[in-house]
C-alpha cells in the first residue's frame, strides 16, 4: 500500500491473479483486521486465501462444516480475481496485544480513530441521519468507540484502502471480515432493508435527516 500507517507500518495487499493478467480482470476484494481487537478476521482470510489455493493445486474440492465445495466451485472462486488485504489495522492490532485492552480503533496519536467510520460513505452523520441516533453510526466525540475522525479518510489506513479500490476499477463484490459475532450483515447496515424504490440511495440528498429510523416510512 502506498502509505505508512501512523506508527511507520506497511500495510499487505495480495492479489491471487490465477492467470490473469491486468488489474481490471479482478472482481473480488477481501479485508478484514479494520478494529483492532477482532482478530479472528485476519487468520480467517489468510486461511480462506490459502484453503483456495491449496484445493487448486491439488484438484480437490473443500468442505467447510457440513458444506461441501467442489473442485469446479473452487476454480469458480478463484476465476473471478481476487484482491485481499488481511491487515487493515495493524498498529491497532500491535497496540492491543501488547496491552491486552480489547482495543478497537487505530493508532492516531493525536485521537484515534474507528477506522470503519472515517470512510466517506455517510461521514457526514448529523446531516445524513435522523437526529438522535447518529453516534451508533459514526460520531464527532473523540472518546467514542465510533469516532469518525476529523474528515473522511483523514486516516493512512482508509486511504491506502481507497487507493486500493481506485487501482482494480471492476471490482465488483467486496467483503469486510469481522469476528464481533456469527452474522452475515448485507447492505444496508445504515438502514432498513428495501428493494423497491429506487430514488432510496444513500447519495440522495431528499433522505438527509430521515435515516436510520426503524421502522421508517418511504418518502
Amino acid at each position: 500500500m502506498p502509505e505508512a500507517t501512523h506508527e511507520g507500518r506497511q500495510m499487505l495487499g495480495v492479489k491471487v491473479p490465477n492467470g490473469l493478467s491486468c488489474d481490471e480482470s479482478f472482481r473480488m476484494f477481501l479485508e478484514a483486521g479494520i478494529h483492532a481487537r477482532e482478530r479472528g478476521g485476519p487468520d480467517g482470510l489468510i486461511y480462506f486465501i490459502s484453503d483456495l489455493l491449496w484445493a487448486q493445486r491439488e484438484g480437490t474440492g473443500l468442505t467447510y462444516g457440513g458444506k461441501k465445495y467442489t473442485n469446479c466451485d473452487v476454480k469458480t472462486a478463484l476465476s473471478t480475481g481476487i484482491v485481499f488485504l488481511p491487515l487493515v489495522n495493524p498498529d491497532g492490532v500491535r497496540y492491543d496485544q501488547t496491552t491486552d485492552s480489547c482495543w478497537r480503533k487505530n493508532r492516531n496519536p493525536t485521537n484515534p480513530v474507528d477506522l470503519n467510520r472515517n470512510f466517506d460513505f455517510l461521514w457526514d452523520v448529523n446531516t445524513a441521519f435522523y437526529p438522535g441516533i447518529s453516534s451508533t453510526t459514526g460520531t464527532s466525540n473523540v472518546n467514542a468507540e465510533t469516532y469518525h475522525g476529523t474528515a473522511p479518510f483523514s486516516e493512512p489506513e482508509t486511504r491506502n484502502v481507497r487507493w486500493l479500490m481506485d487501482k482494480f476499477t471492476k471490482l465488483r463484490w467486496f467483503v469486510d471480515l469481522h469476528s464481533f459475532s456469527g452474522l452475515v450483515l448485507y447492505p444496508w447496515g445504515s438502514d432498513q432493508n428495501q428493494a423497491f424504490d429506487p430514488s432510496q440511495t444513500f447519495t440522495n440528498p431528499a433522505y438527509n435527516g430521515k435515516r436510520g429510523k426503524i421502522p421508517d416510512t418511504p418518502g
